[in-house]
């Protein structure tokens, strides 16, 4: 077994990346006001900056199943 690896605690300033579930829903258009609500609260409360990765907001696996 692996040992955990515990990471640093977010600093203000610190850049990180937003990861959505693989379906992509947050990148749906009735969903996307929610996610970008949700983004902005995170980096105001945390004063953090954060990215989406390339394929972030994209439903590569729906219906790959």
């Amino acid at each position: 077994m692996k040992d955990l690896i515990i990471p640093s605690r977010l600093n203000e300033g610190d850049t990180i990346a937003f990861l959505s579930i693989s379906s992509g829903r947050a990148g749906d258009e009735d969903m996307l006001p929610r996610y970008q609500l949700g983004k902005r609260r995170f980096e105001k409360i945390f004063n953090v900056k954060v990215v989406e990765t390339p394929n972030d907001l994209k439903g590569y696996m729906r219906g790959s199943t």
